[in-house]
């Protein structure tokens, strides 16, 4: 793992995992969960494989959707316990990436730490520059985690 990785999650944990705990969100970065009603609501952070950004994104299944998916799964000789639920269960049009004006599924956004694999920079990120990466989350977390959840219903 690159440092600037490394970095990042740790910014991301130290500054992110507590407002989302705080929201109700249960796991472990860098999946979250929590259920609302008959709802499973998830965010997961996702990064880039090349390197130098990641994306939030949020999903949503009914139980109703779970209780099916679960029932496959089962057929197939696995078993998908809820605490193993994350946004990648979600159907597509379940799920958004979180961070951009406008939240839809079709919408795209990558929070951006450093360069791509390949693409190196000589210039070496003090931890301030992860924590105001991780702040900028914080504040998509505050502003639309709840507003996408509650227009999914």
């Amino acid at each position: 793992m690159r440092s600037d990785h490394r970095e990042m999650t740790r910014a991301l944990k130290a500054l992110v995992v507590p407002p989302l705990k705080a929201l109700g969100f249960a796991g472990r970065f860098p999946y979250f969960r929590r259920k609302r009603g008959a709802e499973h609501q998830m965010l997961m952070i996702g990064f880039n494989k090349y390197g130098g950004s990641f994306y939030l994104e949020g999903g949503r299944l009914s139980d109703t959707d779970y209780e099916a998916l679960k029932e496959r799964w089962g057929r197939a000789g696995k078993a998908l316990a809820e605490e193993d639920l994350n946004v990648g269960h979600c159907k597509w049009n379940c799920r958004a990436r979180l961070g951009a004006e406008s939240v839809t599924p079709a919408t795209d956004h990558w929070f951006v730490f450093g360069p791509e694999k390949g693409k190196e920079s000589s210039i070496v990120q003090l931890p301030s520059h992860f924590n105001g990466v991780a702040s900028k989350v914080v504040s998509v977390v505050e502003a639309q985690v709840e507003r996408f959840f509650a227009s999914a219903s």
